[in-house]
């Protein structure tokens, strides 16, 4: 699923807070050191490394949550009626799937992630930069970490 798409299921999620007041999450993805595995081992290394995250992603989320591919090595993923806390733990799940399933990859990398929640306060682009605030701050700190947006 592509940034349109994103933009359109965010603004579905918004209506659904003020119909039912269920949180859901916004999760924004940088995978850590993309371009180095490109580099050092090729494009087919870089998109298995792509191939391996979104596999690893969509077996830990549930089949109401949405993953996407918003730019080259970037991600966004809405966990429905997850708060903020469920969506870092899912986040930190799968960090520790990656690790597990890459143990014996030579091409080693890892993955970032900015959590905030999607309820009534905000737009789909503030959601957006919230969501990527924290992403920010989790790549400034070395990546392969999960934050929540303040």
């Amino acid at each position: 699923l592509n940034r349109r798409y994103l933009l359109t299921q965010l603004s579905a999620r918004r209506t659904e807070f003020l119909r039912t007041n269920r949180i859901s999450s916004l999760v924004l993805i940088d995978v850590d050191g993309l371009k180095t595995i490109n580099d050092n081992f090729g494009h087919s290394a870089g998109d298995n490394a792509l191939k391996s995250f979104a596999k690893i992603t969509r077996e830990r989320v549930r089949g109401s949550d949405l993953l996407f591919r918003i730019g080259g090595d970037e991600f966004a993923l809405i966990l429905a009626d997850a708060k903020p806390h469920d969506a870092l733990k899912v986040s930190n799940d799968i960090r520790q799937l990656l690790r597990e399933y890459l143990s014996d990859d030579k091409a080693h990398f890892s993955v970032s992630f900015g959590v905030c929640a999607v309820d009534e306060s905000s737009s789909p682009d503030d959601w957006l930069e919230r969501a990527d605030e924290a992403l920010y701050e989790a790549k400034k700190g070395g990546g392969d970490i999960a934050r929540m947006a303040a």
